[in-house]
């Protein structure tokens, strides 16, 4: 087997999605007998409570030995890096640098980055259709690393026991980080289509019940208010603690089946997550997570193409300027409401929905398959040099 080795650059600690990707993309590439050099670059100004004292991917800071670079650090966040930051990360070598976009298009400021790389991977088909027109760089599909713990599946009972929900309770789960575009997340749609579904359940202990996990949500008290009044309505719960990996992972195990009426999703990943431990997933079908969801191992929401507009995100800064011109998907809340109704009344059928899922996602993107993709592509990046 070739030698590979990749000198890595990232802020492995700050709580975000891209940042969890990248950790469990950097674990597969070890497991892939890929060695790794570790550059810490923390991102500029990020708060201390919303950073992880510990990560799973442990890597040994030696520098930058190898003749390829790869850039585990966002797209919005990649700004802050100046020049002279830059050219002494990138320190000539080959660079990489692992985005997710959900959007076809970019500001003039966030545009100007693709010029400072060799090559963009990133986590599925529909962001690739992002980045293409706006670059000549290669652009490769690397999804995100997939797996269900069975030690997540072993503590699923006690975090019922924990939440206080019953086992035989029918309990919808939907996982999202409020600190990035909650319009884009739509949790909203989700609560009124449960609500056209359902009602508003009057006995508790029986009807189906709707949980989110939200994260980073306490720095945005208002919307939180807003978000826990409209979930009382339904007999919702908002869990707002910050848990660990482990315990999210637990919930989602613990779920009866998993909803996202997102608006675009560059991958989804804890859509993923969701068909990797079995569960029947409702989702809109649209953006990153149509490359691994078929009729056959889910169950896709209708949805219209519109135009983003202002009104969506009144309280999130630049959202004009990033999401200018651009298009997503309105989720149909009657189609999402009609397929809430049928997994309840069809359990045998939604398990049998979310058995192949369970299949399917190993398939596409457990991290020994993503661990072999991101070979087969420094081998011949390698070669070329």
């Amino acid at each position: 087997m070739t030698a590979l080795g990749v000198n890595v650059i990232a802020d492995l600690t700050a709580r975000r999605g891209i940042i969890e990707a990248s950790r469990v993309t950097l674990l597969a590439m070890q497991q892939a007998g890929i060695d790794l050099s570790f550059t810490e670059h923390l991102y500029d100004g990020f708060p201390d409570d919303q950073r992880d004292s510990g990560t799973e991917v442990v890597l040994q800071q030696r520098g930058s030995p190898y003749p390829i670079s790869a850039f585990f650090y966002s797209l919005f966040n990649f700004l802050t890096l100046n020049d002279e930051q830059y050219a002494q990360l990138a320190d000539d070598k080959y660079r990489i640098a692992y985005w997710v976009w959900e959007f076809q298009n970019l500001p003039s400021s966030l545009k100007a980055q693709l010029g400072r790389v060799d090559e963009i991977w990133t986590a599925s088909e529909f962001c690739r259709q992002c980045f293409a027109p706006m670059t000549n760089k290669p652009i490769t599909v690397i999804p995100h690393p997939t797996i269900a713990l069975p030690e997540a599946q072993a503590a699923a009972a006690a975090t019922r026991d924990q939440l206080g929900i019953r086992g035989d309770r029918y309990m919808f789960l939907f996982v999202f980080d409020a600190a990035g575009s909650t319009a884009r997340k739509n949790p909203e749609a989700l609560i009124s289509a449960f609500e056209q579904a359902f009602g508003r359940p009057l006995d508790s202990r029986s009807a189906p019940i709707l949980v989110f996990k939200a994260r980073n949500i306490d720095h945005q008290p208002n919307y939180k208010r807003q978000l826990q009044a409209e979930l009382d309505r339904i007999g919702g719960r908002l869990i707002s603690e910050n848990w660990t990996r482990q315990q999210t992972n637990a919930l989602i195990a613990c779920s009866d089946s998993y909803v996202s009426l997102h608006r675009s999703e560059g991958f989804g990943m804890t859509i993923a997550e969701a068909m990797a431990y079995g569960k029947p997933v409702i989702a809109t079908a649209y953006s990153g997570n149509m490359d691994y969801m078929t009729p056959d191992n889910s169950f896709l929401v209708e949805y219209a193409l519109r135009e983003v507009s202002d009104a969506n995100e009144q309280d999130q800064q630049l959202f004009h300027e990033l999401y200018a011109d651009c298009w997503w998907a309105e989720p149909s809340v009657s189609d999402a409401a009609r397929l809430l109704r049928y997994v309840v009344e069809n359990q045998q059928e939604a398990q049998k929905r979310g058995q192949q899922a369970a299949l399917d996602i190993p398939r596409y993107c457990s991290p020994e398959v993503v661990g072999a993709m991101i070979r087969q592509r420094l081998a011949a990046i390698q070669a070329s040099l």
